[in-house]
């Protein structure tokens, strides 16, 4: 392998610079379609009429060497994909000035063309013909846009250099995706799990192997944060190849200890985190191939600003950490220019450090793309539901467990919705929430110091896990009344989360190189702290909209939102905790609540008073987050999985026909959300092929979970 490496046996396909072939002072009506799609206000227009071609000739003053050439057709990325035609050819002038067929599709349904030929040719001249456009006016006319053409030479290469050319070309492809959800899991599972358990034997920890498979991504998260605050502080690239040595010689002690037997007693822990990671992929990449990002995200991705158009969908919680990781992984001041290019309007403060941090690692090993950045950050979101599974396990039982995970699995606004690349982020910071509350209710060694260091790491990932922090404290004060043992107990986690508060709070102050340097400029500072003229109002609206989101007409009304349609289908079925729990498990909820509340009041507390805690101190506005539902949709992934358990753990032990209406209803109301909110009824129809093949596998994966669950409540 070493050896063939080394000679030029093996192919690539290099990219031939436009400038430098085709005069296009002569060919000023084509010089558009060399434009990178990061321009999508240049392209070229092709008119097709209904029964024609569409032609679009290119004259090459020297005869080009022609290998591959490939374009990109233009679309509107925020309402429907670019398709197209649904027939192209491509001709070329021979030696003798005759046109020969190059190559010719009749079927297109990709937004972009791609050809290589395997002997090349010699060419003066190329003719693109285009036909039946997938888009034609009431005229009967058509128009195909096209831009960022390339030309390929093929050269010979050794191994490594075509297999690193081919790693580029298809980096955004649909096995990248598994590719990279595979690595990041070993990356952040095995280490972990190696490091965990050898402190369990040598300290005699009373960690169980479950324990230390949902714990075991913490070790990696902290020492990828403390390693890139090291870089920062030293300027040493290396310290970022820090923990990746680390990592690889762990996992070859888990293989050479044959650990994976531990690791594996906890199958249905990573059967689960593995489907939940299906249900994201299957939402995201059906959205990335509709917007065509695994094109443009090879533009997309530079040391730019991305273009607001080019990554709809896309929101601050997502795009903030990754432009800022970016900032560190390059080292830059952030008050420099090439900071504030990569920023844009970044608030660096406004959110906390941990996963800009944790990525700069990733993006230093695996670039810092975009596409990498939300692959990774979609295998963090994923370990709540191993955290969560095994808090209802322990609290309640196996089969409890089991059936909340499948309710939670196929909640449409947690698992099933496109939009929630941004709500990723929360599913990460809800995770150590959610471990912390796994050491305070059934870990006895240690566990005060374990609920602290979760409580500031969940902190670091986000300031809004203060509310969670705060339910987790006042079950302090519940257990252990006001007494000497609660300050014993209690002030190794309040003073760790305060010092990484402060930390937060303060250094914005002290640093001076940063554009913001203020929490004035903090968008939860700012929030909070906003009153509205008659707070009891505003306190009384935003509570009726925890339960019927937007019932109330705010500011100026459009007809949009006065609609019924619209309160219905978006806002209460988005937003709505009725809607969000279905409605028969929201009426249970509140049955339940008043009959059980004794036998499980741990339980209701921490699932219920986070949506208290954030109406009490942070809802001061009547208007607040209107379009969102008065933002309580932020608390969701961490409140209706445990509302979901509570309910489930007593509707298991009712009667067989009461089980088979509430279940079934519960389905039924989750396959309409899927309908009204999803948008894949409406991809079904989709001129490309691999977006209809991804709506009806989400159908498909919705239909089997929900038939595994009644075989589950059943048994």
């Amino acid at each position: 392998m070493i050896v063939l490496s080394l000679f030029p046996f093996f192919t690539k396909y290099d990219t031939v610079d436009p400038q430098n072939i085709i005069g296009l002072e002569k060919n000023t009506k084509v010089l558009n379609i060399f434009s990178s799609p990061d321009s999508r206000e240049k392209f070229v227009s092709v008119a097709v009429g209904q029964n024609e071609d569409g032609v679009l000739d290119l004259d090459i003053p020297n005869t080009l060497h022609l290998d591959g050439l490939s374009f990109y057709f233009v679309g509107d990325l925020t309402k429907q994909p670019s398709i197209g035609a649904k027939k192209i050819a491509i001709y070329y002038e021979d030696k003798y000035g005759q046109l020969k067929l190059l190559d010719s599709l009749e079927n297109n349904n990709q937004p972009y063309y791609r050809f290589f030929s395997k002997d090349g040719i010699e060419t003066s001249r190329l003719q693109l013909r285009l036909s039946e456009p997938f888009y034609y006016n009431l005229q009967g006319d058509g128009e195909v846009r096209i831009n960022d053409l390339h030309f390929y030479k093929k050269t010979k290469t050794n191994l490594f250099d075509s297999l690193n050319s081919n790693f580029r070309f298809y980096s955004q492809s649909v096995g990248m995706y598994l590719f990279y959800y595979l690595v990041f899991l070993i990356l952040l599972l095995i280490p972990g799990f190696v490091v965990l358990s050898s402190l369990q034997r040598r300290f005699n920890l009373n960690f169980d192997s479950e324990f230390i498979l949902i714990t075991s991504p913490v070790f990696g998260i902290l020492v990828m944060f403390f390693t890139t605050v090291l870089f920062l502080i030293t300027d040493l690239k290396i310290v970022l190849y820090i923990y990746p040595a680390v990592a690889l010689f762990l996992i070859i002690e888990f293989i050479r200890r044959k650990l994976y037997r531990e690791l594996f007693k906890n199958y249905v822990i990573i059967l689960f985190l593995l489907i939940a990671l299906l249900c994201i992929f299957l939402v995201v990449a059906q959205r990335d191939y509709y917007f065509n990002l695994q094109y443009l995200g090879v533009y997309l991705d530079n040391l730019k600003p991305v273009p607001v158009d080019g990554y709809p969908g896309y929101f601050v919680d997502n795009l903030f950490p990754w432009r800022i990781g970016r900032v560190y992984l390059h080292d830059y001041a952030l008050s420099s220019p090439e900071a504030r290019s990569l920023l844009v309007e970044t608030t660096v403060y406004d959110r906390t450090p941990a996963l800009p941090m944790v990525s700069t690692v990733v993006m230093s090993i695996f670039g810092e793309g975009h596409f990498v950045f939300q692959r990774f950050l979609e295998v963090l979101a994923v370990f709540f539901i191993g955290a969560y599974y095994s808090l209802t396990r322990r609290y309640f039982s196996s089969k409890v467990a089991v059936v909340s995970v499948l309710l939670t699995i196929l909640n449409v606004s947690i698992l099933l919705i496109a939009q929630n690349a941004e709500i990723y982020y929360k599913f990460f910071s809800i995770y150590p929430i959610l471990l912390a509350l796994v050491a305070f209710l059934f870990l006895i060694k240690y566990s005060n110091f374990v609920v602290g260091l979760l409580l500031a790491l969940a902190f670091l990932i986000h300031p809004s896990t203060l509310i969670y922090s705060a339910v987790v404290l006042l079950l302090y004060i519940f257990r252990y009344k006001f007494t000497k043992i609660l300050l014993q107990n209690i002030y190794p986690v309040a003073s760790m989360l305060l010092l990484v508060f402060a930390i937060w709070f303060l250094v914005p102050y002290f640093v001076k190189d940063s554009v913001i340097n203020s929490n004035n400029h903090s968008f939860y500072v700012y929030e909070a702290s906003k009153m509205d003229k008659n707070l009891i109002v505003a306190k009384s609206y935003n509570l009726i909209s925890l339960f019927v989101p937007g019932i109330f007409k705010i500011g100026e009304g459009t007809k949009e939102v006065l609609s019924i349609k619209y309160l219905f289908s978006h806002l209460f079925l988005r937003f709505s905790i009725i809607s969000n729990l279905s409605p028969l498990f929201f009426l249970l909820l509140s049955f339940y609540f008043v009959k059980k509340y004794r036998k499980a009041k741990e339980w209701v507390f921490i699932s219920v008073s986070p949506l208290l805690v954030y109406w009490l101190l942070y809802l001061n506005q009547a208007d607040f987050f209107f379009q969102y539902g008065g933002a309580y949709f932020i608390l969701y992934p961490f409140v209706i999985p445990l509302c979901l358990a509570f309910v489930a753990n007593y509707l298991l032990k009712e009667k067989k026909i009461y089980k088979i209406i509430i279940f079934a209803s519960y389905t039924a109301w989750m396959l309409l959300n899927l309908y009204y909110l999803s948008g894949v009824f409406e991809k079904i129809s989709s001129p490309q092929l691999i977006i209809r093949e991804f709506s009806w596998l989400i159908l498909l994966v919705y239909c089997f979970f929900s038939f595994f669950l009644f075989l589950k409540v059943f048994k």
